[in-house]
Order: C-alpha cells, then sequence, then structure tokens
C-alpha cells in the first residue's frame, strides 16, 4: 500500500514540476517582450523630447 502512495505522490510531483516549467517559459516569454517594448518606448520617448527641444528654441518667445 506504501508503495501505491508514494508512486502517486511522486507523480503529481512530476506533473506540478512539469507545469511549473510550462508556466515559467511563458513567464520569461512575456517578460522578454515587455521588456522590447519598454526598450522601443524608452527609444520613442527620448525622440519626442529631442524634437520638443528643438520646436522650444526655434519658437519666438
Amino acid at each position: 500500500m506504501a508503495g501505491n502512495y508514494e508512486k502517486s505522490i511522486y507523480n503529481q510531483l512530476m506533473d506540478v514540476m512539469a507545469r511549473l516549467d510550462s508556466v515559467e517559459k511563458s513567464t520569461s516569454r512575456k517578460i522578454s517582450g515587455l521588456k522590447e517594448e519598454i526598450s522601443d518606448l524608452k527609444k520613442e520617448n527620448q525622440e519626442l523630447k529631442e524634437e520638443n527641444k528643438r520646436l522650444s528654441e526655434g519658437a519666438p518667445q
């Protein structure tokens, strides 16, 4: 009886670990995508700041 219980617990552990691996991979891909998006937005923000500065310098006071 104990052997079946131990095997059952082991199988449950393996199932949970497999699901955890899947979640980790998915999360890692999402984080990577968000970091790329943040990088793009930072670049766009910097370009807009530079354009705003140029426009402010050229505007009559």
